[in-house]
């Protein structure tokens, strides 16, 4: 099941992770023990807005605020107080979360 993870900037997500980790696209290495893997969302992360079809914004999207990672497996003691349950999550491992 995905665990959604909401840090309050990039600097907290790196504490965080295991010493001598390095980010590769969209995950990073070495996890901490116990994930099995993780998606760092785009940041910043921007929701919603509205176009024509120029590309022309009629609606500006909305800026959703904080460091957005989601996660596989055990989660280490370091990330349990950035756990969020989001009300409509923007992405999901494979399977989703029935």
């Amino acid at each position: 099941m995905t665990v959604y993870l909401k840090f309050p900037d990039e600097a907290t997500f790196a504490a965080a992770m295991p010493q001598g980790w390095q980010r590769r696209g969209e995950t990073a290495h070495p996890l901490p023990d116990g994930v099995e893997a993780i998606r760092i969302m785009p940041h910043p992360l921007m929701v919603g807005g509205r176009y024509d079809a120029d590309g022309q914004v009629l609606e500006a999207p909305t800026l959703v605020p904080g460091y957005h990672v989601n996660a596989l497996g055990e989660m280490p003691d370091a990330w349990l107080d950035y756990i969020v349950t989001p009300r409509a999550p923007l992405a999901v491992f494979g399977g989703g979360n029935g």
